[in-house]
């Protein structure tokens, strides 16, 4: 019994040694590194820093606008410091012009809820200009297709 234990024991080591051998010789001729830096994105990082590299160098771009691009010029401008106070410039002037009262004399509540009342004295009111038409319901038939129930119960089945 030893002995035949013996012998499936080297065979399992000869085996082991062949498969790893197997293991490297398969990573090596179905290029695994390569694969591994497509799917991390690590060889597209490397080329990208290869082409600034060469368009640093040679002054070549790979990328070139179109016409109608370098006519437009650019489209963003570099962000300049901040205003008074620590603010925005913009939004500086946004803050100066805020409302100080939302009271209007040329607005209010009408009296009676079923008139329209005059817009102003140019306009007239609605009815004058026959823009109140009233809508006569359609003949429309709805039916249910389908029924979906939700129910919240604690029973597990």
């Amino acid at each position: 019994m030893a002995g035949t234990l013996h012998i499936i024991s080297i065979v399992s080591f000869v085996l082991a040694a062949v498969f790893a051998v197997l293991a490297v010789a398969l990573w090596f001729l179905l290029k695994i590194h390569n694969v591994i830096g497509d799917l991390s994105g690590r060889n597209a990082k490397k080329s990208i820093a290869q082409m600034r590299q060469n368009n640093e160098k040679s002054g070549n771009k790979s990328y070139k606008a179109s016409l109608k691009n370098v006519e437009r010029g650019k489209l963003t401008e570099t962000m300049h410091g901040l205003g008074k106070n620590g603010e925005d410039e913009e939004t500086g002037l946004l803050n100066e012009n805020l409302a100080s009262s939302y009271e209007n004399e040329e607005t209010g509540l009408l009296v009676d809820e079923d008139s329209t009342g005059i817009l102003n004295e140019e306009t007239g009111s609605l009815e004058d200009n026959n823009i109140t038409s009233k809508r006569l319901p359609s003949n429309v038939n709805i039916e249910m297709l389908d029924e979906a129930m939700l129910i919240h119960t604690e029973e597990v089945i």
